[in-house]
């Protein structure tokens, strides 16, 4: 049995020259865990998941594991399939497609 956490970062960073939007974060979510992830504008929350999942971009240093094992130097794509997704804040909906075949379509 993997006692390893379901998801970890160790030290992640993620640089933008001097600026630092996220800052050596660490935490572990094991299985059937829901964390939620707060700050005010501009504090890192959207960078974090966007160096998490490798969408658009990867950490600068640090680890992103999924059951003990390392995602992130992985392609987004490899990152998708292994389980580890993410969603956008959009508003906006497919104006030709119903609303049963728009949340459809999130869910796929």
């Amino acid at each position: 049995m993997n006692d390893a956490p379901l998801l970890e970062t160790r030290n992640l960073t993620r640089r933008f020259g001097a600026l630092r939007a996220v800052d050596d974060v660490s935490f572990s979510v094991a299985a059937g865990q829901v964390y939620g992830i707060a700050g005010p504008n501009g504090s890192g929350k959207s960078t974090l998941f966007n160096v998490i999942t490798g969408i658009p971009f990867r950490p600068s240093s640090g680890e992103v594991l999924l059951s003990g094992q390392p995602i992130h130097r992985m392609r987004p794509h490899e990152i998708s399939r292994a389980g580890v997704l993410r969603t956008f804040q959009k508003d906006a909906e497919f104006a030709s497609l119903s609303a049963f075949e728009n949340v459809y379509t999130s869910a796929v």
